[in-house]
């Protein structure tokens, strides 16, 4: 992190060292199929653009779309495209998800390992989660850098994704709006990392359970 808390410079030195990996796959593309291609990508880019992930939960909005242009030009690079192709229908083709969901996906995986004890002890009680499944939270930090912690941002990562999982899996659309209108669903923090403001209201904070609320 640098002086304003942020991941700007760490982010930047990451894309700057990819970039150069991506130098040398595309002099040895010629010369490889594409599976090789693919694989010299995960192993040796996308190994930098992953490390500690999950510290990039509260990360901005900008610089996430860094990290997801690097793997935008590798796609093309992979499939030999030209530098202006359009790089959705080649992540598709190369079974590459965003960043940005995979990031998501090993966050929640990380929480729900915590939940089951499966996790350091460092991490240990970190969370705790109700019988419905869903992260309680007794409270929510008050600053904006408090809201970037990863205690914070997972919960919220997590319980979305419960939300959003258990509607595909075909639960009535008004299950998840009751969810909303009774306060499980809050919109920030987001990815983004920026502060959505908010007013003061009576109930408790969107997605967390208070205490109080949970000795009823």
């Amino acid at each position: 992190m640098d002086r304003h808390l942020t991941f700007a410079e760490h982010v930047q030195n990451v894309v700057t060292k990819c970039h150069g990996l991506l130098g040398v796959l595309r002099r040895a593309a010629p010369y490889l199929p594409q599976k090789l291609l693919k694989l010299a990508y995960i192993a040796l880019v996308r190994t930098h653009l992953e490390y500690c992930s999950c510290l990039f939960a509260s990360i901005a909005k900008t610089h996430s779309n860094k990290l997801e242009v690097v793997q935008k030009i590798a796609a093309r690079i992979v499939c030999q495209a030209p530098h202006d192709a359009h790089s959705a229908p080649l992540l598709l083709e190369l079974g590459l998800k965003s960043l940005e969901q995979r990031r998501v996906d090993h966050i929640c995986r990380v929480v729900s390992q915590c939940l089951q004890g499966q996790c350091h002890p460092a991490l240990m009680n970190r969370f705790s989660a109700d019988a419905e499944g869903f992260v309680i939270q007794s409270s929510q930090p008050s600053t904006a850098p408090g809201k970037k912690r990863f205690t914070y941002t997972a919960v919220n990562l997590f319980n979305r994704s419960r939300i959003k999982s258990g509607s595909d899996s075909g639960l009535p659309p008004s299950t998840a709006d009751e969810r909303v209108s009774t306060g499980w669903l809050s919109t920030a923090p987001t990815l983004s990392g920026r502060d959505v403001p908010t007013t003061a209201v009576s109930t408790p904070p969107l997605l967390f359970r208070s205490s109080a609320t949970l000795a009823l």
